[in-house]
């Protein structure tokens, strides 16, 4: 599958509450590719931009950006997206310290190998800027949201799919390439333990297997007889690493297609469309969630203590979505 990520909003710690940013993934099987990228060249001529150009949401009518909302819930695929309100966030650089000590407490315990990592993971953790290292932990959170998401969804229409996952993001600062390789795969199998993939006996999950551990079954011998969908435990970090690529947006279709996608829903939370109701409609048509998940996007916060009061807007678009949203049973 190709997965698509593109955030809006700066992460930088905001003076007020309410300074939303977004960073959303869109998730295609390779059958779905052709009909988003004519879709997306159909909305630039629209736009009266030629379909070699990049168009931004702002630079078309909301109608136009609407009609473009309603094709791709045609094209199929899936959004998953997470927020974070920077205003929130003044309390992210000591959770960031907090994090880096955490790390450091569990030197004691680790072995040669993983002092080396871990130390260099506490060295690159350190040099990030706090607006860095919140938008560091709001892509990780989308990662394996994504993951798990689209293991559900895949799972029972475009099964072969999952035997790949091909993340194509927007470029970003080196610092956070570097991270990504680095310590991305730790966090992320620290994550996948206390929230599982969660797949239906019904699912036909053949083409997850080069993802199953133990070692051996990773390194490509035959399963003679693989455990029950319940009892299977997969490399997350495998899944997120084994084939990135960061790309210019401008080069890249479903990127594009991300960006416009994180726009709106960045716009959402302000309340900023004329018909806030009918973007909240059309977006929340894109997003998946699990039946039992409220809110539909997750929101982020990164300083220490009590969760932050939302915001009346925010409240209400990330609901009316939510009631709109394709919701995923798990087994």
């Amino acid at each position: 599958m190709y997965i698509y990520c593109d955030e809006s909003g700066s992460f930088a710690t905001a003076s007020q509450p309410g300074s939303w940013c977004v960073i959303a993934s869109y998730v295609l099987a390779e059958q779905q590719r052709v009909r988003a990228r004519d879709m997306l060249r159909r909305y630039k001529l629209l736009a009266g931009a030629t379909y070699r150009g990049e168009v931004k949401r702002s630079d078309t009518t909301e109608a136009i950006y609407f009609w473009f909302l309603e094709q791709l819930s045609i094209v199929g695929g899936m959004v998953v997206a997470v927020a974070t309100d920077s205003g929130a966030n003044q309390g992210a650089a000591e959770n960031q310290v907090a994090q880096v000590q955490r790390i450091a407490d569990a030197l004691v315990t680790a072995d040669t190998t993983q002092r080396i990592e871990m130390t260099k993971l506490m060295y690159e953790m350190s040099a990030l800027s706090p607006q860095l290292y919140v938008d560091y932990g709001c892509r990780l959170k989308l990662a394996w949201r994504t993951i798990r998401l689209s293991a559900l969804y895949f799972g029972r229409r475009y099964n072969a799919t999952l035997g790949r996952f091909s993340w194509r993001m927007d470029e970003k600062s080196p610092r956070l390439h570097g991270l990504y390789h680095s310590s991305i795969p730790g966090f992320i199998e620290e994550l996948a333990k206390d929230e599982p993939l969660e797949l239906l006996d019904t699912g036909d999950y053949g083409a997850l297997a080069r993802f199953l551990v133990p070692r051996d079954v990773l390194a490509g011998n035959p399963i003679t007889s693989p455990p029950p969908v319940h009892a299977r435990i997969f490399s997350a970090a495998r899944m997120m690493t084994d084939d990135v690529t960061f790309v210019d947006s401008a080069t890249c279709d479903g990127v594009q297609i991300a960006d416009l996608i994180a726009s709106g829903l960045y716009r959402c939370l302000r309340g900023g469309f004329s018909d806030n109701q009918r973007a909240c409609q059309l977006l929340g048509r894109l997003l998946f969630a699990k039946t039992s998940e409220d809110p539909v996007v997750p929101l982020l916060h990164f300083t220490n203590g009590c969760d932050p009061t939302v915001d009346d807007a925010a409240k209400s678009a990330v609901e009316l979505m939510g009631r709109h949203a394709r919701r995923l049973v798990a087994g």
